[in-house]
């Protein structure tokens, strides 16, 4: 009986923490808009603002992606589930960030000329892999809760999710096609991709070897 009554009082106790830490996140992850949007109304974006915030929500919302994606593979190595905690509400907003980037693109680089855009999406291999990337999530934004794992089957949930690995190797790509200058922040973000598909193919790699 106690240890049922401590059993509960830990659940309840996380169950408060993980509260806590979907807030701050929340928090976080809204506050570069509310930036975004003061830099806007203030003229702190440069010369060329509509161009700043294309590229600010591409790469905040890539980031995000790949921290979603770091996390996921944190909890799947190391078998700490309470790392997923964050999981869907970083998923979610790095799709929206995402979904923001190419919304500004289309409204303010192309001004919604529908013909001119398609003519770009034609002509341009980067814009045509970011549009892989931007489509990939939106089935992986739609199954982000984790009960629906269980309604679909953990296999298919899990094999639905490793769709993010592609999303986010396109995503790379497309943010390496387009950078010109600094390519300090590309290199961060491939590093930190390579690390955790290196951490998901180790195990496996591993256990083959000890197994022959």
């Amino acid at each position: 009986m106690a240890d049922t009554e401590t059993a509960t009082r830990r659940g309840s106790g996380w169950a408060r923490v993980a509260l806590l830490l979907k807030l701050l996140a929340g928090i976080a992850c809204a506050a570069p808009l509310a930036w975004l949007h003061w830099a806007w109304q203030a003229g702190e974006l440069g010369f060329h603002p509509a161009e700043a915030v294309v590229h600010f929500l591409g790469r905040f919302g890539l980031g995000l992606l790949l921290l979603t994606l770091i996390l996921g593979t944190l909890a799947h190595v190391f078998r700490a589930p309470k790392l997923l905690t964050l999981h869907p509400l970083l998923g979610i907003a790095s799709f929206v960030y995402l979904t923001l980037h190419a919304v500004s693109w289309a409204g303010l680089d192309m001004v919604w000329q529908w013909e001119f855009i398609a003519m770009e999406m034609a002509d341009l291999r980067y814009l045509q892999v970011g549009l892989i990337s931007l489509v990939l999530l939106i089935p992986l934004s739609l199954t982000s809760g984790r009960g629906l794992s269980q309604h679909w089957g953990s296999s298919l949930w899990h094999w639905l999710h490793r769709l993010g690995y592609v999303a986010v190797a396109a995503g790379l790509l497309h943010l390496w096609i387009i950078t010109r200058a600094d390519y300090a922040l590309p290199v961060i973000y491939m590093g930190g991709f390579a690390a955790i598909v290196g951490l998901r193919l180790l195990p496996p790699v591993w256990n083959a070897w000890r197994r022959r």
